[in-house]
């Protein structure tokens, strides 16, 4: 595979292998990856309102989204984004 073209060339494979849906886990740097090449449909962000890190890694900066709702669970803030270019 191409480093270039990774994630559209992995997108690809798993198309051919008839796998239509991917949830992606990761670090900070292979989300913001999948964000700004724009691939991606919905993402749910937990933010804890009472932990604070103080020289932790930088969250994902989120592009064209629509935030759908927010839910809070305890001290979880969970908020449901979609992807505006793919959802307009």
């Amino acid at each position: 595979l191409e480093k270039e073209n990774f994630l559209e060339q992995l997108l690809h494979a798993l198309f051919e292998m008839n796998i239509q849906c991917l949830l992606v886990e990761g670090g900070a740097k292979t989300l913001q990856s999948f964000i700004d090449a724009g691939l991606w449909d919905e993402a749910r962000v937990i933010i804890n309102e009472k932990m604070l890190i103080e020289n932790g890694v930088s969250s994902p900066a989120m592009k064209n989204f629509i935030l759908v709702k927010q839910e809070s669970y305890f001290d979880d803030r969970i908020s449901f984004y979609k992807n505006k270019i793919v959802h307009s």
